[in-house]
């Protein structure tokens, strides 16, 4: 809330400070910039319903202590109109085609006027899929900027385990200070449950030539793409990338490697479709 006061007992700009004082008996103390000041009361009153008229008991004008003036003056009870600030409400999704061993992240934005502070509270999420309506929980906003909150949501529960279109719904509750409101509803695309893999590898090493690694990756009838690396320990020794036209198996030359025991790990990154498998192999190179 803005009040603006204005003190010219002698028709000139006064100096000193005004007092403004609440119904409720709290008080305001600004210094007076050419006779004027503003008071800035952010949701001190907690209105509901919104708006609401309430009354001042009084504005008060203190003399600065080294000025000739008379004394200070009050002013007759006024009211003021009292509004909480509007908001918006928005959601992002770290991904909107999650799976059940995937689940996106919602990110939940809430926005007031950059005149207001920022939105607290919480955020309502809620979810209809196979005409059903779900309440998932709230999101928790912390502010993030002058005007601005933000809360995260993990979308986990059991009806995202299924494929299918959801459309994911929030509610800002709102606050004293604030309006809540809906926010803009979100479709996603559920996925089914990404394939699992498994890696067969054929190794061919030596200390005194370049080895080979034959990496094969199957994951049933769906065709995995994506990145294949072979490490020594935690020391990477060759990268690949699957693609369709791969069908799974990729061929890489190893450098040449010490005279010891080694553990040769073989790592799919996975996809969207297929879940990321490693397959460890203990060599002893001669």
């Amino acid at each position: 809330m803005v009040a603006t006061v204005v003190e010219a007992r002698t028709g000139k700009p006064a100096t000193g400070r005004a007092e403004l004082q609440s119904f409720t008996g709290r008080t305001w103390t600004q210094p007076l910039e050419e006779g004027r000041t503003t008071f800035r009361m952010p949701g001190y009153l907690g209105v509901d319903p919104d708006p609401q008229v309430l009354p001042l008991t009084k504005v008060r004008f203190l003399p600065a202590a080294d000025t000739v003036q008379a004394s200070g003056g009050e002013s007759q009870g006024l009211s003021v109109t009292v509004r909480r600030a509007t908001t918006t409400t928005s959601v992002t999704l770290s991904r909107s085609n999650p799976t059940a061993d995937r689940p996106a992240t919602a990110t939940v934005r809430v926005e007031a006027p950059a005149s207001a502070s920022s939105p607290e509270g919480d955020v309502q999420v809620a979810v209809v899929k196979d005409d059903r309506y779900s309440f998932l929980g709230t999101a928790e906003l912390h502010a993030t900027a002058r005007g601005v909150s933000e809360g995260s949501f993990v979308l986990d529960d059991p009806v995202f385990r299924t494929a299918g279109t959801a459309v994911l719904s929030t509610h800002y509750v709102g606050t004293s200070n604030h309006v809540g409101g809906l926010g803009t509803d979100q479709t996603l695309t559920v996925r089914p449950e990404r394939a699992t893999a498994s890696v067969s590898t054929k190794l061919s090493v030596s200390s005194r030539r370049t080895g080979k690694a034959t990496v094969t990756i199957s994951a049933g009838r769906v065709v995995p793409t994506g990145k294949v690396t072979v490490r020594d320990g935690s020391r990477t020794l060759r990268t690949a990338t699957l693609t369709t036209r791969s069908r799974g198996r990729a061929t890489l030359t190893l450098p040449k490697l010490s005279r010891r025991t080694h553990t040769i790990s073989v790592t799919y990154a996975g996809n969207d479709d297929v879940k990321p498998v490693t397959r460890s192999y203990r060599l002893k190179v001669r």
